[in-house]
This record gives C-alpha cells, sequence and structure tokens, in this order.
C-alpha cells in the first residue's frame, strides 16, 4: 500500500503524537496504543492512526500481544465514525 497518497491529504505532526506518548509514559511504566488515542483522539482519521502505528513500530521498547484486540474509534469530516481493530500494542517505558 502506498502510505504517500494518505499522507498526501494533510500534515501529520509526528511529533505531536511522539510528546502524547511520552506525556504517557512520564506518569506509568506502559501503556497501550488505544489508551494513548482514547486520552489523545485522532484528529486526522486513519492517516493519524498509521502514523502512530509507524512510531509504535520504531519504539524501543514495544511489545504486541495478538491474543488481545483493541478497538479504535475516529470521527470523519463528513460526521460519520469509523474505527479500526488492532491487537494489543504496549508501548514501555525506556
Amino acid at each position: 500500500m502506498d502510505l504517500a497518497v494518505l499522507y498526501a491529504q494533510m500534515v501529520i505532526d509526528r511529533m505531536a503524537l511522539l510528546g502524547n506518548i511520552r506525556a504517557e509514559l512520564r506518569e506509568r511504566s506502559q501503556i497501550d496504543l488505544a489508551e494513548v488515542i482514547a486520552r489523545h483522539p485522532l484528529r486526522h482519521g486513519l492517516a493519524e492512526l498509521v502514523a502512530y502505528l509507524q512510531i509504535a513500530s520504531e519504539w524501543p521498547a514495544m511489545t504486541v500481544d495478538e491474543e488481545i484486540s483493541d478497538v479504535v474509534h475516529w470521527n470523519t469530516r463528513e460526521g460519520g465514525s469509523r474505527r479500526a481493530t488492532l491487537p494489543r500494542i504496549i508501548l514501555l517505558r525506556r
């Protein structure tokens, strides 16, 4: 899948997303990605979710629990809603 088309539609501030994760991990030793997103709702839909997934894949201390599924929700610009089901992605404080 060519992600360039997805990103061309809007600018995703990766530093802000990193900041969200770091802020959550200042107060605890681990957090799952779905919880980060629940606390910092997606404003740019799927493109922002993909950016979070890329950040998680590069995170120095991350694990995936494929036995547990998390559902992430977001609203579209048109007023609809979308959701994605992901395996539990756990980010650990370094």
